[in-house]
């Protein structure tokens, strides 16, 4: 069974995998604040913000088949991605112009730098904290008398400073190694979720090494926190190793035939509607 099949779920595109999956709806906020509904992909675990308004209904749980899932959550979803399905086609074959080329290169960087963004953040707040202990450890031990009476250092008095300066040396080192394995850590843990993503998105692209470093000078000159995470090299490895996964879900419900019929069928109805 699946993972999370009890959880409200809907079926949208995901950039990320390339095809129609299955997306696990959480609330997350107070009524107080506001609250905002954070969709999590079932393949790959991309989150993004979803409007359940954009949904014909919110199905409670997962349906055995991601077309059933579909139908009844977003029976037009073949229309509304027809283009991007049919581009992803082309992409597969090399039928790209080479500025759609490059745009599809850039976009899973794009998507997944919010991730990195975050990595960013935290990686500077555990900076920042590590700098707060010691100046919190130092100012403590400056201040601290040896008759266990707390004052001030008095202009001219250097005992109490080189005292405390000496003492401070090994909390120092303690502090800033715990910042530095924290960040590495984390950092590490980003990175180790960044790359599977990139490559499965990039996979049907096969890019060269060439190609992957021109777009990282592009993410460094546009500031994208993706390039900081990872390598050119640790990518393309990846991506080497990783199958095509692409379309998999669109191609078994034959989602371009879906969309013509749909079309059809809607200019039908509207030439129909003119008549009257």
């Amino acid at each position: 069974m699946f993972k999370h099949a009890a959880k409200p779920c809907i079926a949208s595109y995901c950039v990320i995998c390339r095809d129609v999956q299955p997306f696990f709806l959480t609330r997350i906020g107070r009524p107080e604040t506001g609250v905002a509904v954070i969709g999590a992909c079932e393949s790959c675990g991309l989150r993004s913000i979803v409007s359940p308004e954009e949904f014909l209904e919110i199905s409670p749980t997962r349906p055995e088949s991601v077309r059933e899932l579909m139908e009844k959550t977003s029976p037009r979803l073949p229309l509304a991605i027809a283009d991007r399905v049919f581009f992803e086609k082309r992409l597969a074959v090399g039928e790209i112009d080479p500025p759609e080329r490059i745009q599809a290169l850039r976009e899973p960087f794009q998507v997944l730098s919010g991730m990195a963004t975050r990595d960013r953040w935290l990686a500077g707040a555990i900076i920042a904290s590590t700098f707060f202990g010691v100046v919190v450890m130092l100012g403590t031990l400056l201040a601290w008398d040896p008759q266990g009476k707390v004052h001030i250092l008095r202009y001219g008095s250097m005992g109490p400073l080189i005292k405390g300066g000496l003492l401070a040396i090994p909390a120092l080192a303690m502090f800033l190694t715990i910042g530095v394995y924290k960040t590495l850590k984390w950092r590490g843990r980003i990175r180790n979720k960044l790359i599977p993503l990139l490559a499965r998105s990039l996979r049907p692209l096969r890019p060269t090494l060439d190609e992957l470093d021109r777009t990282y000078v592009w993410l460094l000159t546009a500031s994208n926190p993706v390039a900081t995470a990872t390598t050119p090299d640790q990518v393309h490895e990846a991506v080497c190793r990783e199958p095509d996964r692409s379309l998999v879900n669109a191609d078994d419900m034959d989602i371009l035939g879906l969309a013509r019929e749909m079309h059809e069928r809607l200019t039908a109805q509207a030439e129909e509607h003119s008549r009257i």
